[in-house]
């Protein structure tokens, strides 16, 4: 796990919508590294569930658990 203090200054791929409110964790998620982004917030990232994004698969921790 890799702490992240501020979400960095990260391009999101233009094909992700998200509320302004909700970009700074995808954004750190990326440039963190991360693998796994695990929510949830089903009203602004569920359209993302399940699906690769720059790298990292967008996840309930539910269904992270149970692809374990």
């Amino acid at each position: 796990m890799n702490v992240v203090a501020e979400a960095p200054d990260v391009a999101i791929p233009r094909a992700v919508r998200l509320p302004e409110k909700d970009a700074p964790i995808l954004r750190a998620a990326l440039a963190a590294g991360a693998t796994h982004l695990l929510t949830g917030d089903l009203r602004d990232f569920g359209h993302l569930l399940g699906r690769q994004v720059g790298g990292l698969k967008v996840q309930t921790p539910g269904a992270f658990l149970r692809s374990r």
